[in-house]
């Protein structure tokens, strides 16, 4: 086994036993390892000779693969994560990886929902049955806490909606894959199959993991404070 994969190997256990991250984060972590070391094999690099020059030629070559915007940013809090335990393990001296800039994330429109489409989802729902009242107060949650707007006849996402989910680095987290999971442990949990409190430790591990890994997360990032806009007198939202 080469020096490389040494270090990748005790870098991936120190996650695992250090940090107490899921199999999943470390999988994560495991396919950004896998781009840099793959690129130093291609440069004939050793990690310990690795300068920000060649960082930075492997920001742009992981952007000539077509890697989204999002995709290279965590890619890049991967490699940041990798190098900060080299220098804290003692097997190089300088990060350098700390002056490595993130690549910036192109501004997209969201997609939209009219307010009668919204109205029909809420219309269809079942609230005879838990799952009805369940995804009724996603929806209420999601205007309560001013991830979604109406504006005129469509639904828009707000600037912290938007914001929020550029925070999530693994996309199983958003990904309709993940409630397909969870529906099917719940069914199973229904049945006798499967146990409610193992269930809930999953949630509360994955919640504890996707905490962990923003607060650890150098990549700058700002998320805009929606509020509700004042209202006059006569109901109506003051125009700015």
């Amino acid at each position: 086994m080469s020096d490389s994969q040494q270090q990748k190997r005790r870098f991936l256990r120190y996650l695992k036993l250090e940090r107490g991250y899921s199999p999943n984060t470390i999988e994560a972590y495991t396919h950004d390892i896998d781009y840099l070391l793959k690129f130093l094999q291609d440069e004939h690099l050793a990690v310990e000779d690795v300068r920000l020059p060649h960082l930075e030629q492997f920001a742009a070559r992981i952007y000539e693969f077509g890697v989204s915007s999002r995709s290279q940013a965590r890619i890049i809090s991967g490699v940041r994560t990798f190098f900060r335990y080299l220098v804290l393990d003692g097997d190089i001296e300088d990060d350098p990886s700390e002056l490595l800039e993130s690549p910036s994330r192109g501004v997209h429109l969201p997609e939209v929902l009219s307010v009668e489409e919204v109205d029909r989802m809420e219309a269809a729902i079942d609230l005879s049955k838990w799952e009805g009242q369940r995804n009724r107060a996603i929806i209420e949650t999601l205007f309560r806490r001013h991830y979604i707007r109406k504006e005129k006849k469509n639904l828009w996402a707000t600037p912290t909606g938007e914001e929020l989910i550029d925070l999530i680095h693994e996309d199983l987290l958003k990904s309709a894959e993940l409630t397909g999971r969870w529906e099917k442990k719940l069914r199973q949990i229904e049945r006798h199959e499967y146990e409610a409190a193992a269930f809930l430790g999953e949630l509360k591990q994955m919640v504890t993991d996707l905490v962990q890994t923003v607060m650890t997360d150098p990549t700058p990032r700002r998320v805009t404070v929606t509020v509700d806009e004042p209202v006059t007198k006569k109901g109506n939202k003051k125009k700015k």
